[in-house]
């Protein structure tokens, strides 16, 4: 099995922001992760989760996959920059992608709660549980409010596209790539369809479609595995998110 180095670095975490938006990197001859033809063929980020304790959740009955699987990313980013894993609230981070946008949903896309949590920041879990069934008019206590300044106070939590929301789904083989450098350089990408997930590692299989599958987090616990050929035709976004401190003021 092979554990992906987890970078330490704001310049990897800037060269890989670069990458996954395709912009230039001037006056770097550092070679980013998608230029390496080296990259492992199996990468698995599962024993960091396991590590900081960052159990998969599950979402019921109700239809916040992609809450989810954004949540997941930020719980990664946060205890790959603090050394400490704390589970957060997937309550808050709906509640806050619909007092961004103005709507009453039960889960929502990707930029829409990207929106909510850029603007009201997140929680822990133990300060706003997630609920069985959703109730339009929960709001945050004054706890969770004051948990989620503190965690913006001391973070600088920035999302990354790879491939920003388009109506209809598919990939090209360079999000693939894109996708697996991510991954090598140790962080999951969450990728939105019909049933978002989080990628959570990779396997290279000449024998399967498209060349090898995705390993994955499922929050409706019934997903291990997806192909790159059924991932090209299936997904509509991808992005991932890291951490960093912030400066003492």
């Amino acid at each position: 099995m092979s554990h992906a180095r987890l970078p330490r670095t704001t310049t990897l975490i800037a060269l890989l922001a670069a990458l996954a938006s395709g912009e230039e990197i001037s006056g770097h001859a550092e070679k980013t992760p998608a230029e390496n033809s080296e990259l492992s063929a199996r990468v698995d980020l599962r024993p960091r989760f396991a590590e900081w304790r960052l159990t998969q959740r599950f979402q019921g009955e109700r239809g916040t996959c992609s809450v989810f699987a954004t949540v997941e990313a930020v719980e990664f980013a946060l205890a790959n920059c603090t050394g400490r894993g704390e589970h957060l609230s997937v309550e808050f981070a709906n509640w806050a992608a619909n007092s961004a946008t103005g709507r009453k949903d039960d889960g929502d896309f990707f930029h829409n709660i990207i929106r909510g949590i850029s603007k009201f920041g997140i929680c822990p879990e133990r300060a706003m549980p997630y609920e069985q069934e959703f109730a339009p008019t929960r709001e945050p206590s004054a706890d969770a409010f004051a948990e989620a300044a503190r965690i913006r106070e001391k973070h600088e939590i920035a999302f990354h596209w790879i491939r920003k929301w388009s109506a209809k789904p598919g990939l090209e083989e360079s999000d693939i790539a894109k996708v697996k450098s991510v991954l090598a350089s140790g962080f999951p990408v969450s990728a939105g369809s019909y049933h978002s997930l989080l990628f959570v590692g990779y396997e290279d299989n000449a024998s399967l479609p498209g060349g090898g599958r995705f390993i994955v987090a499922d929050s409706e616990g019934r997903e291990r595995y997806l192909d790159y050929a059924a991932t090209m035709k299936r997904m509509s976004d991808l992005f991932w998110v890291s951490a960093s401190l912030k400066a003492a003021q």
